[in-house]
């Protein structure tokens, strides 16, 4: 997997690691496995933002991780939240990155391939908003 991202250009090396410190709002490139019976589900090496709370981060291994996309074809849905310039530099993002809230999968430690960053507080906001809308608690 470490030869997809630097084919990509996004310069990360990294190879599977459980004993990797996740935290929650970190981003991480995690690799999706397809699921046959929903082909629109994120699948493949993606940016990750992890929404499960940190005892369950600690102790259990697998965690709950919304996926980021870069592609400009998405519906805009209410789920949906862009992140701007500066907040895609500071969580070290390189290209156009949209938080699909629609997509909450839960993945095990041993599908993550390496950290990107962390979301700031504005970009915390935004993913907690999206979940909001997901969960139906606003």
């Amino acid at each position: 997997m470490s030869v997809t991202l630097k084919e990509r250009g996004e310069g990360i090396i990294s190879t599977k690691n459980t004993n990797i410190e996740v935290n929650q709002f970190a981003v991480f490139w995690i690799d999706l496995p397809p699921v046959k019976e929903i082909p629109n589900l994120q699948s493949g090496v993606k940016p990750c933002v992890v929404v499960s709370n940190n005892a369950c981060n600690k102790y259990s291994p697998v965690i709950t991780v919304v996926p980021i996309t870069s592609s400009r074809q998405k519906r805009d849905l209410p789920t949906h939240r862009e992140f701007d310039k500066l907040e895609r530099e500071e969580i070290g993002l390189t290209r156009d990155s949209t938080l699909l809230g629609e997509t909450i999968r839960t993945v095990g430690k041993d599908l993550i391939l390496g950290k990107i960053g962390n979301l700031n507080n504005t970009a915390k906001r935004k993913a907690i908003s999206a979940l909001k809308v997901q969960l139906g608690m606003v």
